[in-house]
């Protein structure tokens, strides 16, 4: 993989706690310029919690929209951490998780794919290019493509094609689990 420049002897497998099943995203510390789509997430969390509501999410970055910071403040399985992550705090994160949600609307080099993948996690993403490159079958389907000035085009995702995703991994992860 010519973009896996991840660094191997912090980002590693480890043996994960049994139990509930421990979801992360990685959203950004600048909402006003982001395509990390950390509303839908939660908007999906939330829909998924409805059916699965042992799971947690941990979120690292700004949640600012008033119906996101809603959901986030009615469940006690929803942990925002709205501060920069020094590298070996991001791997703990990545190893104490089952599954990464990563639907980005456009990614350049997509390093943190390849960190959760080092870690064994399952990987949630967007079903476009680079974030289709990673190794996982869980890709969320795009509405449609818009195209501006950048060189990547955006895609545009909703709250239930992540939430579909994020109900298979968990049926995954639950069926190696009980294995």
């Amino acid at each position: 993989k010519s973009w896996d420049y991840v660094d191997r002897e912090l980002f590693q497998p480890v043996e994960r706690e049994q139990g509930k099943v421990h979801f992360y995203h990685a959203g950004s510390l600048n909402p006003n310029h982001t395509t990390k789509n950390t509303d839908l997430v939660i908007k999906a969390f939330d829909r998924f919690m409805k059916e699965s509501p042992e799971a947690t999410l941990t979120i690292s970055g700004k949640v600012t929209l008033a119906e996101s910071l809603k959901i986030v403040q009615k469940h006690d399985n929803i942990h925002v951490i709205d501060r920069v992550l020094e590298r070996g705090e991001l791997a703990e994160i990545y190893q104490k998780s089952h599954c990464v949600i990563a639907p980005s609307s456009r990614e350049g080099l997509g390093l943190s794919l390849y960190e959760a993948e080092a870690c064994n996690c399952s990987i949630v993403t967007t079903d476009l290019p680079p974030m289709n490159e990673v190794s996982t079958k869980y890709l969320c389907r795009t509405t449609g493509i818009k195209r501006d000035r950048r060189l990547v085009p955006l895609g545009i995702l909703t709250a239930k094609a992540i939430c579909d995703q994020i109900t298979c991994a968990y049926g995954d992860i639950i069926c190696q689990k009980s294995k």
